[in-house]
């Protein structure tokens, strides 16, 4: 579970790559989008170069301390369209949790489900966790489903957990384990 350097993932449609300081103009030009900002806590970014600074901070860390972070290209246009990331890597308990966007002119076309998909499976496989987690915004549906359809299992709503634009919000606790991964069961409770 050491890996320093994680690898492009390729899917049938997808080039998960990781993040490099030059992809900011794309990722800005999708985040501002205010549409695409209703379920996330910070206000849109302001400038590529807003974009860039947590860019630059990930890359200055030793790649030991970097958490995998890839940029979503879909293929067939060869465009920066959202990223996946491990947001945080519990190296004892063998567990991460995912954090992941798409644009917002490609949501409903299955690029969440395929990214989660294929970095579920990354997890799982290279780096041998034991689960990996995901949430959102109790209201955001389109996520939920996309941790649904990537064999994900609700386990709860954490009450009122995030501060933002000025109300307390809930959010929804998916998961997955190994043993489910490896089967392609679910051992939890569902919904």
């Amino acid at each position: 579970m050491a890996n320093t350097e994680f690898p492009a993932i390729e899917t049938s449609r997808l080039v998960l790559r990781p993040l490099a300081l030059s992809d900011a103009p794309a990722i800005y030009a999708y985040q501002s989008n205010a549409e695409h900002y209703r379920y996330m806590s910070p206000d849109p970014p302001v400038s590529a170069d807003v974009v860039a600074e947590p860019i630059r901070t990930w890359l200055a860390l030793p790649a030991e301390e970097r958490r995998p972070c890839w940029v979503i290209v879909l293929r067939e246009i060869d465009c920066v369209v959202g990223t996946i990331s491990f947001n945080q890597l519990d190296r004892t308990n063998s567990s991460g949790q995912l954090g992941f966007e798409v644009a917002r002119e490609q949501w409903g076309k299955g690029i969440g489900t395929e990214a989660v998909r294929a970095v579920l499976s990354y997890g799982f496989g290279a780096m041998g966790l034991n689960r990996i987690a995901a949430y959102c915004w109790d209201g955001n549906v389109t996520s939920r489903r996309v941790m649904e359809k990537a064999g994900m299992i609700y386990e709860g709503t954490l009450r009122q957990v995030r501060y933002a634009r000025g109300a307390y919000h809930d959010m929804r606790l998916y998961s997955q384990l190994a043993s489910e991964w490896r089967t392609g069961q679910p051992l939890g409770h569902g919904q």
